[in-house]
């Protein structure tokens, strides 16, 4: 019996063909969840199967040699009429829907059906992951419970997939803004003349991305407060405060180095940031792993060695969840005690190597009311006067202590202020870049 029509085919045709997998080849990803889940059901064929518009084809098999075959054959065509439940067929000879399907009647000898469906974010069935045997058979309720979740796996993979080839497309259209950039560079008669052009640029880029301080005031549960200076020699500092489906996501980082390379390098940063925020990773170690693997592929292609140190913080419900490398984060407790916490061992630099899922860590900061957090970039306890002193971490740590019991916009302006007065007259050689949070 050919399976009806779902009444959301178009859009479900559409989420499928959204992820660009139909007729790519086999990749041990996809075949290790077949293989484990042939393994839990000890059944001889497992499958990926992905429902098309005239036929079902497998990404993944296992005990199949075919690689499709019509979607009117198709038992998982049944199986995606109901995304919310598995089809189960224990003897497809005595089901009325298959008992006479070429697949049960041939050399395929289908008896034993087990199709979980694969179900996007959205809601779309565009496929399953099912278990098929030559025999009538039975699930347990534990085997049942594995495939589930092997299922909901397979989906995760294939929506990181998509997000990495976001990223990947939206970087492309960077490396071209930056090709053009280099263009008009070697273009420029005088050295000074190109200088004073690629930092104005660079400064702009910086200012242009940072959140608005209306975007600030929307957070509910925290007081937010930052401030950008760029340098005379522009660097790389980058920060955003994104406040996303009930959940606040803050990122801070700096680039090495100075010039419009920095600020391209920051600009992929902060396009890959806001992607995966969009896209709802939350998982940090495939968040940072992402980041990175843009920040060292186009850095290769740039020809530049440019790398970058970032931490990621997710806010939720008086808990800050932190992870990445980058300076020391101040904490002002509501009695004016301070605490630091060094993320030395939450990451990584970005863009050094390939593959840093290893080095990157999480930590937990839980805030009660009127607990502060100071987030800063190193243009402030690096800051020099005219005797080549440095500002210092302590005596920021001070002023934030002194005026831990004001708003964050008036902690941030003591900040300011105080590192301002201490570098007088003396030329700003880095950016200089605080954010300030507070517990309401």
């Amino acid at each position: 019996m050919k399976a009806p029509i779902p009444d959301n085919e178009q859009a479900r045709l559409a989420a499928l063909y959204q992820y660009q997998i139909l007729d790519t080849v086999a990749e041990v990803l996809f075949d290790d969840f077949t293989h484990l889940a042939s393994q839990i059901c000890g059944m001889p064929i497992a499958l990926i199967s992905l429902i098309d518009h005239d036929r079902q084809w497998f990404k993944s098999k296992l005990g199949l040699e075919s690689s499709e075959t019509p979607r009117d054959q198709a038992f998982c065509a049944h199986a995606i009429l109901n995304p919310d439940q598995p089809l189960i067929v224990e003897d497809a000879t005595a089901d009325v829907r298959f008992a006479d399907n070429p697949l049960v009647t041939g050399d395929t000898n289908i008896r034993f059906y087990g199709g979980f469906p694969l179900v996007t974010p959205d809601d779309f069935a565009i496929g399953t992951l099912c278990v098929i045997d030559q025999k009538p058979r039975t699930l347990m309720p534990e085997q049942e419970a594995a495939l589930k979740m092997l299922s909901r796996q397979v989906i995760s993979q294939l929506e990181l997939r998509l997000k990495l080839q976001e990223i990947e497309e939206r970087t492309k259209d960077l490396e071209q803004a930056n090709g053009i950039i280099n263009c008009l560079n070697e273009k420029l008669a005088a050295e000074n003349i190109r200088m004073g052009a690629e930092l104005s640029v660079a400064q702009k880029i910086q200012m242009m991305i940072l959140p608005k301080v209306g975007e600030l005031e929307l957070i509910p549960e925290l007081d937010v407060a930052a401030y950008m200076e760029p340098a005379a020699e522009v660097g790389g500092d980058y920060y955003d405060v994104i406040y996303h489906d009930g959940r606040v996501k803050i990122a801070i980082g700096d680039v090495t180095g100075h010039g419009l390379s920095s600020g391209i390098i920051m600009l992929m940063a902060q396009t890959a940031v806001r992607t995966l925020i969009g896209a709802g990773e939350t998982n940090p170690v495939k968040f940072l792993g992402a980041v990175n693997q843009t920040l060292y592929d186009n850095a290769h292609r740039m020809d530049s060695c440019k790398n970058m140190t970032l931490t990621i913080l997710e806010y939720a419900n008086q808990t800050l969840r932190v992870s990445g490398q980058h300076e020391e984060i101040i904490i002002v407790r509501r009695d004016g005690s301070l605490e630091r916490l060094d993320t030395m061992d939450l990451g990584f630099p970005l863009g050094l190597e390939l593959d840093i899922d290893a080095f990157i860590g999480e930590a937990v900061i839980d805030l009660q009311p009127d607990d502060l957090v100071l987030l800063y970039t190193d243009g402030i306890p690096e800051a020099t006067n005219s005797e080549n002193q440095f500002y210092g971490l302590e005596r920021m740590c001070a002023i934030a202590q002194k005026y831990h019991h004001l708003s964050a916009t008036d902690v941030c302006k003591a900040v300011i202020k105080d590192v301002m007065h201490f570098i007088g007259q003396q030329k700003i050689y880095d950016d200089i870049t605080l954010i300030i949070l507070k517990q309401r």
